[in-house]
């Protein structure tokens, strides 16, 4: 959006609402390691629910997670929103590995971890 009207997601959301109401079907983004804003530990956690909450309640209906190559992040995350009252469709995010150098890169570069067992299968 030109001009700067967006500059959380949840601007967004509330934008595409308030200009076609239920035309389009909206998904946002979930980040089941958490959002590189909100901080580490618990506290960022809740605060990156509370973030998500939001945008549902503004009117997004499903999430799509950020990649993981870890399952077991994937279903804590799911019971995270679960506890926090989100019962929206939760969609995993994929990232297909198309070379070990470049797995290393994106998981450093977005903070996302790899099971020691993925490791050793591509090494």
């Amino acid at each position: 959006v030109s001009g700067g009207e967006c500059h959380r997601a949840i601007d967004l959301v509330n934008l595409i609402r308030k200009l076609h109401g239920d035309y389009f079907g909206i998904g946002v983004a979930g980040h089941p390691e958490g959002h590189p804003s909100s901080g580490k530990g618990e506290e960022g956690r809740l605060l990156e629910m509370q973030h998500l909450k939001e945008k549902l309640d503004a009117g997004a209906e499903f999430i799509i997670t950020q990649f993981f190559y870890d399952v077991n992040v994937f279903m804590r995350y799911v019971k995270r929103c679960r506890k926090a009252g989100i019962d929206c469709p939760i969609i995993p995010g994929i990232m297909p590995i198309q070379s070990f150098s470049s797995l290393l890169k994106m998981t450093q570069f977005c903070g996302i971890s790899v099971p020691s067992s993925v490791i050793a299968r591509l090494q």
